[in-house]
């Protein structure tokens, strides 16, 4: 019988555990490792290296060779922008916005080179290698990756200009291409497009949206062209597919598939220590208080990249009302994520609190056993298309505090404690029951009940999803 031959975008799956990041990791072990299916990848710029971008692919190959062209790439590829011989910091940003502009803006067609399978498992381990296994590597190793000195960076700054035309990519030997984001370029008319639609918080929130001055237009036209082009939207809740109906009609296909959660989270009764735990990857930094108690201590949770959206500066003043109201002396409040951006001095004066502990690039197998060992979850965004920690916790038998918005109501049912993510009092309030030991009992109930209702993420689930909604498309 004859395969189905996907082409299948890898080019989130760089660095990082985001949900996006995440999510195509999963997603592709699924899917991978079905035998009616033939997978290719393909890698565009995701880090903005000016080397790469820059990368002339027919005169490497003209002067050294394919191999070793290949080789060049990849090396450029892998070496993050601020390494450059350019140097860093406002300089370089210059030198890669000209380039941008001269180089990459008025191209017409995307360039490629395919990457021979000796780089395989190169590829794998530098993108893939949180959340890979050896079976996914195995797999790997017999796929094509089709690597792009494209940039998204170019197709936002081209959007601006009215009269940019929307570069191609040639398809023409597969009968379908799912993109982990809006990527507006042309592909074949023989392949069918499918792109994997988060949210619309650069639309609907340029108050929390880093450079959402152009962002939002970007995606705004992004997703106009994509359905011009008769794309097939994969929305990761019906809250998201809705609002893309809102905005932009009903003259598509989109089919919801939630985000899958690894296996890996699960609840943990091992021997865990969060005070040593966290001395091996607390910030070192001037700008933090990294002082980390020798003894254990209880501790409220959040999970995510540390930016004005995750609304964390009022989890913070709810914690700092618990403490200054009912005590709990050696109770903690640990941020696990990365430092993003338009932080102002609410940020700053938190992260000098002794009380808060900064935890940064911890590896996804660590993340069962501090959800397992935390009071709770304190997950209360202004806006989300998802929420991946709030399910990650729930898997653990960590209890969730979670904003009473339309996408959690959704996804987590009634599972978490639900509240109004503006109140700080409200926050409070539902910490100190968790806190009450009269409430025990109960709060055990709100564990087990989360451990059940998190199983319909697991990935084997999701992934059956996606393989009827591929069939579905290809018969349609």
């Amino acid at each position: 019988m004859k395969k189905t031959k996907i082409l299948f975008d890898i080019s989130h799956g760089i660095h990082g555990s985001t949900g996006i990041q995440q999510d195509m990791r999963r997603t592709l072990s699924f899917l991978i490792k079905q035998d009616d299916f033939e997978i290719d990848f393909i890698v565009y710029d995701m880090i903005n290296s000016v080397n790469y971008i820059n990368f002339d692919i027919e005169d490497n190959i003209n002067k050294y060779g394919e191999i070793v062209a290949q080789s060049r790439l990849l090396s450029y590829f892998f070496n993050p922008a601020g390494e450059s011989s350019l140097g860093g910091g406002r300089f370089l940003g210059r030198i890669k916005r000209w380039n941008y502009r001269r180089s990459l803006v008025n191209k017409n067609k995307v360039e490629f080179l395919k990457i021979n399978k000796k780089f395989n498992e190169l590829i794998y381990k530098k993108l893939l290698k949180d959340g890979g296994t050896k079976d996914l590597l195995e797999k790997f190793k017999k796929s094509s990756v089709l690597m792009s000195t494209f940039s998204t960076e170019s197709l936002i700054l081209g959007m601006m200009n009215e009269n940019y035309k929307i570069p191609t990519l040639n398809t023409s030997e597969y009968d379908l291409a799912i993109f982990f984001q809006e990527i507006p370029f042309k592909i074949s008319i023989n392949t069918k497009k499918v792109v994997r639609t988060y949210d619309l918080i650069q639309i609907l929130g340029p108050d929390v949206v880093f450079k959402a001055d152009y962002k939002s237009n970007y995606q705004c036209k992004s997703i106009k062209t994509c359905i011009e082009q008769k794309t097939i939207f994969s929305t990761i809740s019906n809250t998201v597919k809705d609002q893309l109906n809102y905005f932009f009609g009903n003259d598509f296909i989109a089919q919801t598939i939630y985000v899958p959660i690894s296996d890996v989270f699960k609840k943990t009764n091992d021997k865990f220590s969060i005070s040593d735990y966290a001395r091996t990857c607390v910030v070192q930094d001037k700008g933090f208080n990294n002082l980390v108690p020798d003894m254990d201590f209880n501790y409220f949770l959040s999970v995510s990249t540390i930016e004005p959206r995750k609304n964390i500066t009022t989890a913070y003043q709810s914690f700092k009302q618990l403490k200054m109201k009912d005590g709990h002396g050696n109770l903690k409040f640990i941020l696990v994520g990365k430092i993003g951006w338009n932080l102002d001095n609410a940020y700053k004066n938190m992260f000098q609190d002794p009380d808060v502990i900064v935890l940064q690039n911890v590896p996804t197998r660590d993340l069962p056993h501090i959800y397992s060992n935390a009071k709770a979850l304190i997950y209360i965004p202004f806006q989300e298309g998802f929420g991946v920690p709030p399910a990650e916790a729930m898997s653990c038998g960590c209890p969730v505090i979670l904003s009473d918005i339309p996408v959690h109501r959704e996804v987590h049912g009634d599972t978490p404690l639900f509240v109004n993510h503006y109140d700080i009092d409200e926050v409070y309030q539902q910490m100190k029951w968790i806190m009450d030991s009269k409430n025990i009992s109960k709060v055990n109930k709100l564990k087990i009940k989360g451990l059940d209702y998190v199983e319909k993420f697991r990935t084997v689930n999701l992934g059956k999803e996606w393989v009827s909604f591929i069939k579905k498309i290809l018969e349609s």
